[in-house]
């Protein structure tokens, strides 16, 4: 079969699985927060297998599907979520890209994209799963003002989280508050009353890779007990005000005979977060050299 022909085999499945989506499916994708709408325009269908999910190239062309078994049958032992056999990796909202946003959020699944841009917040995710995404994507979020990486909240999707965020420079990652148990994604969070001014708030608040893996840090030291002095300090230079504080932490150089080293975090008033490893360092870093 060509290339051609495939492609047209697929537009005409995605039109025929989306008239075929049951009235009962349609209800519960509404009820998880995506609408009628947002439905339609992204061709959301019903096989024999499940929900389908349309996945469109950068070249905006329909290239396979994505399932998500039926949540109305009680079926425990299958998968949620499969994809076709054979396809390949894509970014699910490549449109959204297209369209050059000033904003864009990078979420955990199909369903979580659509949710968010039901409340006008354009999204794209990997159709493969947070843990897979490729370093050749970074290129596609050049130019783009806010980049927030909200992943599910849980270790996979913090760990996650870090590594699309060092692929992509000024991305910040927004973290998901406790819902307690079985909540931890955005479609989770806006079931549980939260609107998007919540979720705005927590874009406010959100962190560069580089400032999540200090407060990693200094709560990982917190806990094993490693942080042995703490002598906050604090002054003005020029209009910002520097809060430091300086602690032990484990020395990771086996070379060394010293269990613990030194190392100063350093918050200021305009909101920004950094490691110093000495008094030195410090001040080149702030101005006084």
């Amino acid at each position: 079969m060509s290339v051609s022909t495939q492609m047209k085999k697929i537009q005409e499945q995605v039109e025929e699985y989306h008239a075929k989506l049951p009235k009962g499916l349609r209800q519960w994708l509404n009820q998880r927060g995506i609408p009628d709408p947002i439905i339609n325009k992204h061709k959301l269908g019903f096989d024999s297998k499940g929900i389908t999910i349309p996945i469109k190239d950068d070249s905006d062309a329909y290239v396979s599907f994505k399932y998500r078994k039926n949540p109305l049958l009680e079926n425990k032992n299958s998968p949620k979520y499969w994809n076709d056999f054979g396809a390949s990796a894509q970014l699910y909202g490549m449109e959204n890209l297209n369209a050059s946003p000033t904003s864009i959020v990078i979420c955990e699944g199909e369903l979580d994209r659509l949710v968010l841009e039901g409340r006008g917040i354009p999204a794209v995710t990997s159709t493969a799963g947070a843990g897979t995404f490729k370093e050749e994507w970074a290129q596609y979020f050049k130019g783009i003002h806010g980049v927030y990486i909200c992943l599910d909240n849980d270790e996979a999707g913090r760990i996650n989280a870090l590594k699309i965020a060092k692929l992509i420079k000024d991305s910040r990652i927004v973290t998901l508050p406790d819902m307690g148990e079985g909540g931890k994604d955005v479609t989770d969070y806006f079931q549980s009353n939260n609107t998007k001014e919540n979720f705005d708030e927590l874009i406010r608040n959100s962190r560069t890779a580089e400032q999540m893996e200090i407060i990693a840090d200094l709560e990982m030291a917190e806990l094993q007990g490693e942080i042995i002095r703490f002598y906050p300090s604090q002054d003005i230079v020029g209009s910002n005000l520097y809060y430091t504080i300086p602690f032990y932490r484990r020395n990771t150089d086996e070379k060394s005979k010293n269990p613990y080293r030194k190392a100063f975090y350093v918050i200021s008033s305009d909101r920004h977060i950094s490691m110093v490893e000495s008094v030195r360092d410090f001040d080149k870093q702030y101005g006084f050299y």
